[in-house]
């Protein structure tokens, strides 16, 4: 009989030889230790003892422990990755059904203009450090990009007409534009990055980099946004790198972007990931956006007949 813990590391081995990112595996890694974990508490240790009962226990037993819906689905999703495997490769003869658990509609909490004014406010200094920092944090508020995106940003990344190439989650390409202010920030930071290595070694194609010349790190990318959030005292929102993601899609749609456009930008493969932000909307904003863009309006604006 096949031992479920070998499959379970053979499954993992062929997603690294898949090539998913070092964020993905090792998430994949603590999802699946998760599992075994359950499975060796309920004395679940060969392939054949795999059924539904047994992954209908699991989702029970991780609504018990109080994880929110999103995550546990998260674990699900994993796990339905695992069971593909299985069947794919004959270790059991048929898909076994893992259903996600209903998630209740959450209104995401994110910053107002005001709080990111403030933050921005108390970007000063010129010291390496601090003028990177700036640049970071003004490019998750201008571009919207994920942490990791911004990590793995190379100078080759930055085009010449205010866009950024993006290679997100699943390899998936897309183009963000910039903003003039975000320019200024990062011709500062560039030339600050030159002055700073002259003479010391460091990653020459990584566009941040740490004080020791290395690429940037996901605590670092938190750690520049708490102290900034900090130093502006918002305590009303968790000042957190994907929560300026947040600002960037809700603020875009207040001002008018279409799902569509603003599904691309954030770099969504489904819509319905980006819908989520429409909760965030008040009722008179929505009014106010729709009554600018209705057929009839836009049909006026662009110098048609007036009806």
């Amino acid at each position: 009989m096949l031992e479920l813990q070998e499959l379970v590391e053979e499954f993992l081995f062929d997603c690294e030889a898949r090539g998913l990112s070092k964020e993905t595996l090792k998430s994949y890694n603590f999802y699946m230790k998760t599992f075994m974990r359950f499975c060796l508490d309920k004395e679940v240790k060969n392939v054949d003892q795999l059924n539904s009962r047994v992954l209908k226990q699991y989702s029970v037993s991780l609504i018990k422990r109080g994880y929110e819906e999103s995550y546990i689905n998260t674990l699900l999703t994993v796990l339905k990755s695992l069971i593909s495997y299985l069947v794919e490769e004959k270790y059991i003869d048929e898909r076994i059904e893992v259903k996600n658990v209903k998630e209740k509609t959450k209104v995401i909490q994110t910053f107002s203009d005001f709080e990111v004014e403030k933050m921005l406010e108390t970007l000063k200094g010129n010291s390496y450090i601090e003028i990177r920092d700036r640049a970071v944090i003004y490019m998750l508020v201008d571009c919207g990009l994920r942490a990791g995106e911004v990590i793995r940003l190379r100078e080759k990344d930055i085009k010449e007409n205010n866009t950024l190439f993006i290679q997100g989650k699943g390899k998936k390409e897309r183009f963000v534009p910039f903003s003039a202010q975000l320019k200024r920030a990062m011709l500062k930071y560039e030339r600050a990055k030159n002055s700073f290595f002259i003479d010391k070694k460091h990653t020459p194609d990584y566009y941040f980099l740490g004080r020791y010349g290395q690429p940037l790190s996901n605590f670092i990318i938190q750690d520049i946004c708490r102290k900034v959030g900090e130093r502006a005292n918002i305590t009303e929102t968790r000042v957190f790198p994907h929560n300026f993601r947040h600002y960037y899609a809700v603020k875009n749609l207040r001002e008018g972007l279409d799902l569509y456009s603003l599904s691309r930008l954030l770099g969504h493969s489904d819509i319905a990931t980006t819908s989520i932000y429409t909760s965030s909307l008040r009722n008179e904003e929505l009014f106010d956006i729709v009554k600018e863009r209705t057929p009839l309006t836009t049909f006026n604006k662009r110098g048609g007949r007036r009806i």
